[in-house]
C-alpha cells in the first residue's frame, strides 16, 4: 500500500506578519491519517489536508482521503499524483523488495517531473524566479519519506504564498499514525525565504 499525505498551506501578504505568521509556521509537516484509512497491499491512498488564513491556520479548511489502485493516477481538484512501484534487488537476500518511487507528480497544477526546477509564468506571461523542487523520493517497504517546498506566485488579487509537504509511505497494511511513529527515512526539501 502506498500512502501519500499532502499538506498544503496557502496564505496572502496579510498573513505574513505576526500573529498569523506564528500560527502558519506551527502547522505540522506530518499529521495522522483518517481512522478509515484501509486498503489492500496494492492500494494507493491519498490524504490531502489544506490550511489557510481563513481560520488562522488552526485546523485544515479541507480534508480529503481516497483509495485507488497503485498504478493509477489520482486526481483531486488541483492535485494529481502518479506513483509507481519498482522491484529492487536487496543485498544478502534472494528476494526482491518493492519500493515506492514517487518520481513524477503534478501538485496544484504544476509539473514536478525529471527536471530539478519549476518555472512558473504569472498572468502576464512573465516568467518568475524558478523554484527548486525535489522530484524523486524512494522509500522501502515499512518506511516513509518527505518532499517539501515553498513558493510565491501572482494572482489577480495580488501575491499568494504556499508551502507543500508530501509525506510518502510504503506499507504492508494501513497505519493511521505512520507519519507520527518515526522520522522520515529520506527528506528532500527546498524551502526559500519568501519575500
Amino acid at each position: 500500500m502506498i500512502v501519500v499525505q499532502v499538506i498544503h498551506v496557502q496564505w496572502s501578504k496579510s498573513a505574513r506578519g505576526a500573529p498569523l505568521a506564528r500560527a502558519r509556521n506551527s502547522v505540522p509537516e506530518r499529521l495522522p491519517l483518517d481512522n478509515e484509512v484501509s486498503g489492500e497491499q496494492e492500494a494507493f491512498v491519498l490524504n490531502y489536508q489544506a490550511f489557510s488564513e481563513t481560520n488562522a491556520f488552526a485546523a485544515p479548511v479541507e480534508v480529503f482521503t481516497c483509495d485507488h489502485e497503485a498504478d493509477q493516477p489520482v486526481a483531486y481538484e488541483a492535485c494529481l499524483l502518479r506513483p509507481h512501484a519498482l522491484s529492487i534487488p536487496m543485498p544478502h537476500s534472494t528476494l526482491s523488495q518493492k519500493a515506492a518511487c514517487f518520481s513524477q507528480c503534478e501538485v496544484l497544477g504544476f509539473s514536478l517531473s525529471e527536471e530539478t526546477s519549476l518555472v512558473v509564468e504569472d498572468k502576464t506571461g512573465r516568467i518568475t524566479r524558478p523554484t527548486e523542487v525535489p522530484t524523486c523520493l524512494e522509500v522501502f517497504c515499512g518506511e516513509w519519506g518527505q518532499i517539501g517546498y515553498n513558493r510565491r506566485f501572482s494572482v489577480d488579487a495580488g501575491t499568494l504564498y504556499e508551502k507543500v509537504v508530501l509525506n510518502v509511505a510504503f506499507l504492508e497494511k494501513a497505519d493511521s499514525l505512520v507519519f507520527l511513529r518515526s522520522p522520515p527515512k529520506q527528506r528532500r526539501t527546498s524551502y526559500e525565504r519568501l519575500l
